[in-house]
């Protein structure tokens, strides 16, 4: 379950898409609305994934990302700036159903950030890939309770 929280105004749909047309279009208490933005200000998305994670898996994923947070820290931030990224952070909650990784990505244009990452040859790039795909058990069970936001000033 991906979901890309947007400020308002910013001409794409809730999700990250293009525009609908050449005048901004945004959703305005869940209708259409053609309402100019009252403030021009850079675009920020911010992608947020809940995956369920094997359990035989876990300490691994444990281990890599805090080697990536640590010791692999330089690699891993050229990577995001090849990739586009802004923000990156990641969070494993400990369920009775098993981990849920919680992963948040920033950028304004998710599926190049997606195609750059999988198309890298960085042994960063590629170790992250194996790790994060061998360990992945589905998407979690979540729905999104809370989705608030407020004009900029």
């Amino acid at each position: 379950m991906w979901l890309a929280l947007t400020r308002p105004h910013d001409g794409r749909s809730r999700r990250g898409g293009a525009p609908s047309s050449s005048r901004r279009m945004h959703m305005c208490r869940r209708r259409a609305c053609t309402r100019e933005p009252a403030v021009a200000y850079p675009l920020v998305v911010i992608h947020l994934v809940a995956r369920r994670v094997r359990p035989d898996h876990r300490d691994r994923v444990v281990e890599w990302l805090q080697s990536v947070d640590g010791p692999r820290r330089s690699e891993a931030l050229e990577s995001l700036a090849t990739e586009g990224v802004d923000h990156e952070t990641a969070m494993l909650i400990d369920t009775a159903d098993g981990p849920v990784l919680i992963y948040a990505m920033q950028t304004d244009n998710r599926n190049r950030s997606l195609s750059v990452a999988d198309a890298s040859d960085r042994p960063t790039d590629a170790e992250h890939r194996a790790v994060i795909r061998a360990a992945d058990d589905g998407p979690a069970d979540a729905r999104i309770l809370l989705d608030l936001y407020v004009n900029a000033p």
